[in-house]
């Protein structure tokens, strides 16, 4: 093969520009790359991206625009190596070499030959990427958890495989950002529910069997009943969650986000950008005129709506401190943290950086959670949560409870709960575990010490509030 019609390309992570582009979302991915300690980048050319190509087959191909059909994917490792060290591994089967960039393999973004002007500039539209997480354990001592699962990706006959969620930027010709929440969400339903995964193009056409007054193609975005109409037409039900129906209970948000993340099912968040602009705010002198008043206040002049996926949270003891966020338009697990205990309706992200300071954005409030659940799920988180308070109320004025006791409700399917229930020492440990379930369960959990002490166990497939059984740890 001579060098010139070479599909592949080896060189150095920090070596040159970023070859992904200078978009919002190219640099973030950039500089998170760097964070994972990326330090080897191969360049495939000729790459074909089923998604993309379900995209071009139904709009670009029939575009006069001369499109092309072939992407370029980008491989990242965690060691450094040059082209004459893997041009060699392959052709000699160095499996020593091979198992070293499995081992090593941080992930894949991908590049399709479309551009969208943004901000005056034209720019490069990121497709399906699949990166590593930060690491599960922090310094401090807190955890983190993620919505992945274990993806494969072959690179010239080399197994790879990667913990990860999807990403990909939006392409307005196709689907905005609720299009690519909703896109991403398919994947780990998948998973779970064996329910089909649909490109950015069929996500929009399926959203649009609720109608409105914007056209399909291009896309302006969808609104929450076409998300919810998509769906019910992948055999998927929705529970819609908004916060200010929880101003006097902020914890059950943090409850209910860590209870489906743990289950594997995934959570689209509307957020709200609050825009503000600085005025000069004036009083009244003495003689009646208006005086100006020493600095400026911030008046609140608009919102923006915005979708994006909750792909992973960190925490201490279960209290949620920081938000993992797959946002089209900055990149995959983008860190959100809450700015005081609880606060949902005032996050701290990219949104707020310096790169959007153009758009005057102060504030970033959680709006509304929505949650696609399989439909065999009946009893709802918000059903369930009368029997929760309740019996949070019943320990907190039990004498005999430790002081340190801590309840929590979470979901599981039968399978996880009777998989936790064998680790641990628990009474009527046998009739538990050989005694008949529903696939799901909702749990009201009472710890003390980091240790489950108490299970009130309930029917997640029944219409009504069902209990099925209590757990005593020993």
């Amino acid at each position: 093969m001579s060098e010139s019609s070479r599909t592949f390309a080896v060189f150095a992570f920090e070596e040159g520009s970023n070859p992904l582009g200078n978009s919002d979302v190219c640099l973030y991915l950039w500089r998170y790359l760097k964070e994972i300690h990326s330090e080897t980048v191969i360049e495939e050319h000729g790459y074909i991206d089923k998604d993309y190509l379900v995209d071009f087959a139904n709009y670009y191909a029939r575009s006069f625009e001369c499109v092309d059909k072939f992407t370029t994917r980008y491989h990242f490792f965690s060691f450094g190596f040059n082209e004459a060290e893997f041009v060699n591994a392959i052709e000699e089967s160095n499996v020593a070499f091979i198992k070293k960039l499995q081992d090593g393999y941080l992930g894949f973004v991908v590049v399709k030959p479309i551009e969208r002007i943004i901000n005056s500039v034209s720019h490069k539209i990121i497709g399906k990427t699949l990166l590593a997480t930060y690491p599960f354990d922090v310094e401090s001592g807190e955890k983190r958890k993620y919505l992945t699962q274990t993806y494969t990706a072959s690179l010239f006959g080399i197994d790879l495989r990667i913990e990860s969620l999807p990403f990909q930027m939006q392409d307005p010709a196709v689907g905005a950002c609720a299009t690519i929440a909703c896109w991403i969400t398919q994947f780990p339903l998948k998973h779970l529910f064996g329910t089909p995964v649909f490109s950015p193009y069929e996500v929009t056409l399926k959203s649009s069997f609720f109608p409105t007054d914007s056209r399909t193609f291009p896309s302006d975005g969808l609104t929450a009943h076409q998300i919810k109409s998509f769906y019910n037409n992948t055999g998927i039900e929705t529970e819609f969650v908004y916060i200010r129906d929880y101003v006097d209970s902020p914890h059950l948000i943090g409850d209910m986000i860590r209870g489906y993340i743990n289950l594997g099912i995934p959570i689209i968040v509307g957020l709200d950008l609050v825009i503000t602009e600085k005025q000069q705010p004036e009083e009244l002198g003495c003689d009646g005129s208006e005086q100006p008043v020493n600095g400026d206040i911030e008046e609140e002049v608009g919102r923006h709506y915005h979708a994006a996926i909750i792909s992973g949270y960190r925490h201490n003891n279960g209290n949620i401190t920081e938000l993992y966020l797959h946002d089209d338009s900055i990149g995959p697990f983008c860190r959100t943290k809450l700015r005081g205990s609880n606060s949902w309706d005032d996050l701290d992200n990219e949104w707020l950086s310096s790169r959007f300071a153009s758009d005057n954005y102060t504030k970033v409030e959680i709006r509304q959670l929505i949650v696609p659940v399989y439909h065999k799920i009946r009893t709802s988180r918000i059903q369930i949560e009368g029997a929760y308070e309740r019996l949070r109320s019943k320990i907190s004025i039990d004498n005999n409870a430790p002081t340190d006791t801590k309840a929590e409700l979470l979901l599981f399917e039968n399978r996880m709960f009777k998989s936790y229930l064998l680790s641990k020492q628990v009474q009527n440990k046998l009739e538990l575990l050989t005694e008949p379930m529903p696939r799901f369960i909702w749990v009201v959990r009472f710890s003390s010490n980091a240790d489950s002490v108490l299970d009130y166990v309930f029917d997640g497939t029944a219409a009504y509030i069902r209990q099925i059984g209590i757990v005593e740890y020993l």
